[in-house]
C-alpha cells in the first residue's frame, strides 16, 4: 500500500477468483482502515480480520464502520457494487497480466442464467 498525495493505492490477491485488484483511494483512510479495507476485499470476515490483527470483534467492527462510512459502502451485500460504483475509489482488476473488462464479465454472468 503506497500513499501518495493522500491518495491510497491497494494491490491485493483475491485467490479465489484468480485476480490481483488494485484500487487507488481518494478519500482519506487512516492506514489502519486501509489495512481492515485491504482485508474485506479479499473478502476476510470481522472475526478473521480481528483475530489476524489481534484485535477485538468490537475495534474491528468499528474500524469497518469507519471505513464504509468514508467509502459510501452502505453494507455487506452492496459492498462489491458500491465499491465498483464509487466516486471515493477507482478499482481494476486483473487476470493473467490483462485488465478484466468488468462490464463485459458481468453482463456475460447474467448472459448465463
Amino acid at each position: 500500500m503506497e500513499n501518495k498525495k493522500n491518495i491510497r493505492y491497494i494491490k491485493t490477491n483475491i485467490i479465489e477468483h484468480d485476480v490481483i485488484v488494485h484500487i487507488w483511494i481518494y478519500t482519506p483512510l487512516t492506514k489502519v482502515e486501509c489495512d481492515v479495507f485491504e482485508l474485506l476485499v479479499k473478502g476476510y470476515k470481522i472475526a478473521n480480520v480481528a483475530q489476524y490483527r489481534a484485535r477485538s470483534l468490537k475495534t474491528v467492527s468499528s474500524q469497518k464502520h469507519q471505513v464504509y462510512k468514508k467509502l459510501g459502502i452502505r453494507n455487506d451485500v452492496t459492498f462489491w457494487i458500491d465499491i465498483i460504483l464509487s466516486h471515493h475509489m477507482r478499482i481494476v482488476f486483473c487476470r493473467n497480466g490483462k485488465v478484466i473488462d468488468t462490464e463485459k464479465e458481468l453482463l456475460r454472468m447474467f448472459d448465463s442464467h
